[in-house]
């Protein structure tokens, strides 16, 4: 995909396409990702994460999780003093844990895999499909939902 320079910008994860508002184009992989989105789901309570917390939810080393944060850093999705998400960052995770949510209710619920299956599953989905099936999935999910809570009326 070629770069161009715009209001706009796009944040590429694997094959999945994030818009970001005036953030430079970067790429990352899924395990990227997985730090992305462990972040924001371990920032839910009062606390920020700290780097042992965070290699303890991954289940990766020390090492690995701060090199990981530094090309976080570089790439401006993570505060340059805390383990913190910035405004691009957050858009990123909010998009990755929206496909991740939709991809476990379908696993789970249209598949009937098992929960554990299904949160595996439903990771390895969130960090891999395409911009449209990403689109698509999330789309399904909420249309499933309002016509749940339309019947429920």
């Amino acid at each position: 995909m070629p770069a161009s320079k715009s209001a706009t910008d796009v944040v590429v994860v694997s094959d999945v396409v994030v818009v970001v508002e005036t953030h430079p184009c970067v790429e990352l992989t899924a395990g990227m990702a997985r730090y992305l989105l462990a972040i924001l789901d371990l920032s839910e309570g009062d606390q920020r994460p700290s780097q042992s917390s965070l290699s303890r939810h991954l289940d990766v080393s020390a090492p690995t999780t701060s090199e990981a944060i530094g090309r976080l850093r570089s790439l401006g999705l993570v505060e340059p003093e805390a383990i913190a998400l910035t405004v691009a960052g957050t858009s990123a995770a909010l998009v990755l844990r929206s496909r991740r949510v939709a991809a476990y209710e379908l696993t789970r619920e249209v598949l009937g895999l098992g929960e554990s299956d299904s949160e595996v599953e439903a990771e390895r989905l969130a960090f891999s499909v395409s911009p449209l099936l990403g689109r698509s999935l999330v789309s399904w999910r909420a249309a499933r939902h309002s016509a749940t809570a339309r019947a429920a009326s």
